[in-house]
């Protein structure tokens, strides 16, 4: 249910004039609202001009309880045009220890075609629970020696 508080949130988010306030409001929204917050920050992640901003939707999707939360992040990380946007998005997707985290950021390391992107989707690694950690590690180093 999309409340009045919610509204306000939105609002600040959206026009607000400081870009502090926008990242305040947005962190109010992952942190308080689930999926209505969810679904109220997802357009962030993707459509917002600034990239600090989208760079911090991140971080709130990440500190939300929505079951989607992996997946927008994943998106992000994959599809936003500035990388600093997208090693921070797979840091944040690390953070949530979400199941799909491993195997999306070991993609990353492999695949990416930004270098610092890639170092960040490593350390990213290191931040998974640690038999995901390990085990994306084991996956990736198998490919890696594969293609040699």
């Amino acid at each position: 249910m999309f409340t009045r508080a919610d509204a306000e949130l939105l609002r600040v988010a959206s026009t607000d004039p400081s870009r502090e306030s926008r990242k305040d409001a947005l962190f109010w929204m992952g942190q308080l609202r689930g999926e209505t917050g969810a679904a109220a920050i997802a357009p962030f992640l993707t459509d917002d001009l600034d990239a600090e901003v989208r760079e911090h939707a991140g971080f709130a999707i990440s500190q939300s309880r929505s079951a989607r939360r992996a997946e927008l992040l994943i998106k992000q990380a994959q599809h936003d045009s500035n990388s600093q946007v997208c090693s921070q998005a797979w840091f944040w997707l690390a953070q949530t220890g979400d199941a799909q985290a491993g195997r999306a950021i070991g993609a990353a390391v492999q695949n990416d075609p930004a270098e610092q992107v890639r170092k960040q989707a490593i350390f990213a690694l290191s931040q998974l629970p640690e038999q995901r950690a390990a085990n994306t590690i084991e996956s990736n180093l198998a490919l890696a020696h594969s293609t040699d």
